[in-house]
Formats: structure tokens, sequence, C-alpha cells
């Protein structure tokens, strides 16, 4: 498999693309699920920095959105973009810390729902492929989405910003003030760093123009 082909089936990529609406609406209710479930950390958190905390959710909504318009006969290669890099990113990055840090989340974590969170963070993985053939990418995509999440990484795993703003890991609390670190920190800065490089480096081969 090249650098430019999708890993998806492809009858699994085109039962998706004929099915849009479903899809737009599957993730349309991820997200409000995702913010649901980020209230305590928003809580303590200032409104204006809630964009580099609730991950997940923005991801899938960025989806929804740039999927979307393809339902109006128009398309946004730069909102593709970034929601490509969004939802690979944050996808194999949640999948990798459910994984490498199992019986944290599983001692304050039900089963169905760690199960919930590892398949649908896949699945957000795996629906990021479908935008290339749905509208396309940009490089003015590129750099943004590279960008951001890049700058997202730095708030997220240092105290630039007053104090670290990932997802809380386990052993951390939402409560005001600097989150206390835990054995965890550390290799989930590493995932989060790969994990922006792998699709900004996808991304790149994929853009035509």
């Amino acid at each position: 498999m090249d650098a430019e082909s999708s890993p998806l089936p492809a009858t699994i990529k085109d039962t998706a693309l004929r099915h849009k609406e479903i899809l737009i609406a599957v993730n349309a209710l991820g997200a409000a699920f995702g913010f649901y479930y980020y209230i305590p950390q928003l809580s303590v958190v200032p409104a204006h920095l809630w964009l580099l905390v609730a991950d997940s959710p923005i991801a899938t909504l960025s989806f929804a959105a740039a999927l979307g318009l393809t339902l109006t006969g128009s398309s946004s290669r730069l909102l593709s973009s970034i929601a490509f890099v969004a939802n690979l990113k944050y996808g194999l990055w949640t999948a990798a810390v459910l994984l490498m840090f199992s019986g944290g989340f599983l001692s304050y974590t039900s089963t169905p729902m760690y199960l919930f969170l590892l398949l649908s963070h896949l699945g957000m993985a795996a629906q990021a492929f479908l935008l290339d053939e749905a509208s396309g990418f940009s490089r003015n995509g590129l750099i943004a989405g590279a960008a951001f999440y890049s700058v997202n990484d730095v708030a997220d795993y240092t105290s630039l910003l007053g104090a670290p703003l990932h997802t809380l890991l386990p052993g951390q609390e939402a409560v005001a003030g600097p989150y206390t670190h835990t054995a965890a920190h550390g290799p989930a800065a590493a995932a989060a760093v790969v994990c922006t490089l792998i699709p900004v480096a996808l991304l790149a081969v994929r853009i035509k123009e």
C-alpha cells in the first residue's frame, strides 16, 4: 500500500460515503457526548481555552461539518484538512493512551465505557480517510492543522498557559490550579507528538494541488 492509498477497504469506504447523513449524525451525537464527558475539566478551565481542551468532540464536530458541506454540493479543503489531522491524531492518541494505561482507566471507568471509548476513537482515526475522496485537502489546511495541533501539544503538556490542558489521565482530577502530574504524563506527551506527526505527514502526500 503506497502512502497515498487509503487503509479503508473500498466496500467500507463506499458504503460510508453513500450514507453520509448517518455518519454526520453519529459524529454530531459523539461531539455532544464528548462535550458532556469534558464538563468536569471544562468547569475549571477558562472559557477562552476550551478549544484546546475538548479535543475529541471538536475533532468529530469538524468532521461532521466538513462532510456536511459536501451534502450541499460544496466543500472546504481547509476544513477537511484540519478535520483529517484532528480525527487521526486524537483517534490514535486516545486509543494508545487507553491501551497503555488500561489499568488506571479501568480503576474508575466501567469496562463497557472503556471499550466504547477505545472503539469509538479507533473509528475516528479510520473515518479521517473518508475526507480525501469526499472533498480533498489543501496546503493551507496542512499548515493550519499542523500549526494548531502543534500549539495544542505545547498547551497540553507544558505550563505555558498556566497548567497542562491535556485530557485528564489516570490519577488526575479536574481541580482548580495546576494538575498533579502522574507517571502517564510523559508517555502521553510523547504519544501526542507522534500522533501529530503521523496525520501531518499523511496529509502532505495526499495534497493534489
